[in-house]
């Protein structure tokens, strides 16, 4: 699912939420970026459904990944100690490294599974317009908690309080209160867990210069925000390993 993007005036509030981040330019610079699958397993482990969430990933990458994928093993949920069917979401890391002939080796650094957000389920938060004319930016990291429907049933701050930060805060946070994502399920029945959100808020699209500078407080946030969603927790286990393709 990529990740919500939503411009006001001159500035833009950016979310991050499981999988995407131009996967297609991996040969355009070096780093990494994520991948999302909806990921269905049968009671024994096996995979249902395998289902690429990225319509910008190219087939022959779409193709390697998931070989990779096919080749883990997996343990579902269980209901009193026996394993059942679980859907769930499948969120890769995929690192790009360039070569001395021009291309890219990747390799997948990172799996995880867990809740994502809901299809049109998380409307960006509004700039605060008094920061945005004065030119404040912010980045900050919210801890969301959901119901077995998906509904938000809690928002927090996880970390120390940033001074200049309440503005921002309070504008994600009544954000956040309307989001709804789409829970882990096992044999057919939701399961309520949470995710970190990071918020960027960006005076000029897709450059947030200012975000790492200021106090250190602000500058170690920033580096410690991450582009996508992180699900805190899942029922499925992953048996892997992570190699170069």
């Amino acid at each position: 699912m990529n990740a919500a993007i939503k411009l006001l005036l001159t500035g833009a509030v950016f979310l991050g939420f499981a999988a995407t981040a131009r996967a297609e330019k991996t040969a355009a610079v070096e780093g990494s970026f994520m991948v999302g699958y909806r990921l269905v397993l049968a009671a024994d482990g096996s995979i249902e459904t395998l289902m690429l969430q990225d319509d910008i990933v190219s087939a022959e990458l779409a193709g390697n990944l998931e070989k990779q994928i096919r080749s883990w093993t997996y343990s579902p949920g269980n209901i009193n100690g026996k394993p059942a069917r679980t859907e769930t979401n499948l969120l890769l890391t995929v690192e790009a490294t360039p070569n001395v002939d021009g291309n890219y080796s990747l390799r997948i650094v990172n799996a995880d599974t867990g809740a994502s957000a809901a299809k049109g389920g998380m409307t960006p938060p509004k700039y605060p317009a008094q920061q945005m004319r004065l030119g404040h930016e912010a980045v900050l990291l919210l801890l969301v908690s959901y119901d077995a429907s998906g509904n938000v049933t809690k928002v927090e701050r996880p970390g120390e309080k940033i001074r200049g930060f309440a503005p921002f805060e309070k504008a994600s946070f009544e954000a956040a209160k309307k989001w709804r994502f789409e829970p882990e399920k096992i044999d057919g029945i939701g399961v309520p867990g949470q995710a970190i959100v990071p918020v960027k808020y960006c005076i000029h699209p897709y450059d947030c210069a200012s975000l790492l500078k200021g106090s250190k407080e602000k500058e170690k946030l920033a580096r410690e925000v991450v582009k996508q969603t992180v699900p805190v927790g899942s029922l499925v286990a992953i048996h892997r390993e992570l190699s170069t393709k």
